[in-house]
């Protein structure tokens, strides 16, 4: 296989870290106004923090980081949070998770 196979090969089968990477350490543009004060466990703040430190540079925040978990998990299982909805005859919100 030649460097330009490899390269294309690489660019369309990108590995798990890389997938990691374009899915949750990427910086979003949020209005400070927006944002909402949460408490999280130290283990996890601690964990989440190293995993931002290893990963990338200071370019993203925690903030940046835990909503690209939460929204994932959103995606993931919106059907089944839908399901509690109708299950408790509540309005299912809509489902935009950017």
């Amino acid at each position: 296989m030649n460097t330009a196979q490899h390269s294309k090969e690489e660019h369309t089968n990108p590995t798990p870290l890389i997938k990691y990477q374009e899915r949750f350490l990427k910086r979003r543009n949020m209005n400070a106004r927006y944002r909402k004060s949460i408490e999280i466990n130290e283990v996890h703040y601690d964990l989440m923090k190293l995993i931002i430190n290893v990963i990338k540079d200071d370019k993203i925040s925690l903030s940046d980081y835990l909503h690209h978990i939460i929204s994932h998990h959103f995606e993931v299982f919106w059907e089944d949070i839908e399901d509690f909805y109708v299950a408790f005859d509540f309005e299912i919100p809509t489902s935009d998770f950017t």
